[in-house]
């Protein structure tokens, strides 16, 4: 029997969602024929821009192309219920990819990780640090208009990295700074980042309780 997968909402409906979590402080990048942006979505009245940032200085939109065809990192999404109240990160393999997607270098995903064990191609979590675990190997996290859809069934906006695309050296440190400094200031301690069990609360804290 086939699980269950929930209705697919026009994209436009699930971009408006989206902005109920924060997406405006999340980077998108877009294209026209003329001009690549870069910059937050804004929403107005149920219409959705793209506010260039003016962060992509002489560059032409051929150099856009691989962030658009071979750079897809996963997908961002609304969704209910979980233990972060951030947007949510799907890895690659949870994504229902469309082919024109296929061509990312899966082995490349794989290997990204961090001391908690946590991979880039099958995280699930917080947005802010899914971005995080992004930045600290070495990719750029933006958004792209394009909807993903998860295997879960949940529709969302795919991530692409910014480094496929040829810049300075320059540029590419700037940009780091700009996204990471958007992200980190969301990445603070609490108790949406990780839960503490009561037998392990007094493990820890032990020299802090007095009887």
């Amino acid at each position: 029997m086939e699980s269950k997968k929930a209705a697919i909402k026009p994209f436009l409906e699930v971009v408006q969602k989206m902005f109920e979590q924060d997406l405006g402080e999340l980077l998108v990048l877009h294209r026209t024929d003329t001009k690549v942006y870069l910059g937050p979505l804004i929403l107005d009245k149920s219409k959705i821009s793209v506010k260039d940032a003016g962060l992509l200085p002489n560059i032409k939109v051929s150099d856009a192309d691989p962030c658009f065809e071979n750079g897809f990192l996963g997908c961002v999404c609304h969704t209910e219920g979980q233990e972060w109240d951030t947007l949510s990160f799907h890895g690659m393999e949870l994504c229902d990819l469309p082919v024109s997607l296929s061509s990312t270098c899966h082995s490349t995903l794989v290997s990204a990780g961090n001391e908690y064990g946590e991979n880039l191609s099958d995280f699930l979590g917080s947005v802010y640090r899914a971005f995080k675990l992004m930045l600290d190997n070495q990719f750029i996290p933006v958004l792209l208009l394009r909807n993903v859809r998860t295997k879960t069934g949940e529709s969302g906006m795919a991530v692409t990295d910014l480094r496929m695309m040829p810049m300075e050296i320059s540029l590419i440190t700037d940009l780091n700074h700009v996204v990471r400094e958007s992200v980190e200031k969301h990445l603070t301690s609490g108790v949406d980042d990780v839960e503490i069990h009561s037998d392990q609360f007094d493990e820890l804290f032990a020299d802090f309780i007095k009887d």
